[in-house]
């Protein structure tokens, strides 16, 4: 399966590769694929269904797109990496913490949360699956900005709220269903927070609504060799909101933890 994907071409031996939130692309990524270039190689794939990559063929699942990411991986020569993912892409990244672990030198979890949906929160998605398979992701275009932005930045940043409703737009509907089917039925990853041993970064946007600061405080208490920071007038796309201050702490966890090879 054709993966699309961003790379900045560092020479870097082990990259830092980043999973895009949903309902997004690899697009979310291009302040980091560009402002930590000189320090290390930065790929960010389109997830399978996303972008300009080809839509899963197995069951939508968690473990589905993890099987694609280390078939894409492998495809790349990669055995070991850094990996970060946003929202979705952290739920992805536990189940590639349970499936691969030796593949995992750190993580970065962007505004993400280790527990699954609630009943209603489940009930949501399958509804969503099916405005979306009958009526295109329009809807989801005008309501989604909202949630995922500080309330300062979709106050003031237009060219942001207009950029997300065209790539939202622009997914395709079969992509954007089966990833709330995955979403729907993902696992619940607080057992997975204790296993974790590879060095690991939280960020979370203090305005996030979606996964707020004290489920970032929740998780950080669980994995053993975490380090939290709250972003400033941020909320549930703090790289992509606040990239300059985000770049800064992925380079100084990725110094610090002796990552950067």
């Amino acid at each position: 399966m054709p993966i699309a994907f961003s790379d900045n071409k560092n020479s870097s031996k082990r990259p830092l590769v980043l999973i895009h939130a949903f309902p997004l692309d690899r697009r979310m990524w291009d302040h980091q694929v560009n402002g930590l270039e000189n320090i290390i190689r930065v790929i960010a794939p389109d997830t399978p269904g996303f972008g300009n990559s080809d839509r899963l063929t197995d069951k939508p699942s968690m473990s589905a797109y993890v099987t694609s990411l280390l078939q894409f991986l492998d495809d790349q020569g990669i055995e070991q990496a850094v990996f970060g993912g946003c929202s979705m892409g952290g739920y992805i990244l536990f189940e590639l913490w349970r499936k691969a672990p030796e593949r995992t030198a750190g993580l970065i979890l962007w505004d993400t949360r280790a527990d699954a949906d609630a009943p209603d929160a489940r009930e949501n998605r399958l509804k969503t699956i099916k405005e979306v398979r009958e009526n295109g992701a329009a809807s989801l275009a005008e309501t989604m900005p909202a949630k995922l932005l500080s309330p300062v930045t979709f106050k003031t940043r237009t060219d942001l709220v207009d950029e997300l409703k065209k790539t939202i737009l622009n997914n395709p509907k079969e992509g954007i269903a089966d990833a709330q089917q995955a979403l729907a039925d993902r696992p619940d990853s607080t057992n997975t927070l204790r296993t974790i041993t590879a060095p690991a970064l939280i960020l979370v946007g203090e305005d996030d609504v979606l996964t707020p600061p004290e489920l970032a405080q929740s998780m950080h208490s669980q994995i053993q060799n975490s380090r939290l920071e709250i972003i400033p007038q941020a909320g549930h796309l703090s790289p992509l909101e606040q990239p300059e201050k985000t770049n800064a702490i992925v380079e100084s966890f990725l110094r610090e933890g002796s990552l950067l090879k």
